[in-house]
């Protein structure tokens, strides 16, 4: 079930190996807790890799970024993180801040993990 805010919605799917976060519209400070609120708590109790969708997303901020990475570091153990759908501004902002050389960033659904779709 989607979690939404104004112009921010992030939806949660079990698959698999992997828990894919899908975030949508525009991921900013006031978004940041939102996210944390859906994606931490579904983190806390799943497991496999960490797969954040954002493919849905026209912008991020700082503090959509650092959210995403504290929910990561709060619940890594054994698991990877990676960051599927990452265009235009949002992957600029991965590049820039080096998330990009050590997580691993893929344009298009991240390898192994299957597409989920919304409906």
């Amino acid at each position: 079930m989607p979690i939404a805010s104004s112009e921010f919605t992030v939806e949660v799917v079990a698959r698999d190996d992997a828990l894919v976060i899908r975030a949508n519209g525009e991921m900013d400070v006031a978004a940041a807790p939102v996210l944390a609120a859906c994606a931490g708590s579904a983190v806390e109790t799943g497991h496999g890799d960490v797969v954040f969708d954002l493919a849905g997303l026209a912008f991020m901020d700082s503090a959509g970024l650092h959210t995403m990475i504290d929910i990561h570091r709060r619940h890594e153990r054994g698991r990877r993180l990676q960051i599927e759908g990452a265009c235009g501004a949002v992957r600029r902002v991965l590049r820039l801040s080096g998330v990009d050389r050590v997580v691993e960033v893929h344009a298009g659904a991240a390898p192994g993990v299957p597409t989920v779709g919304l409906g």
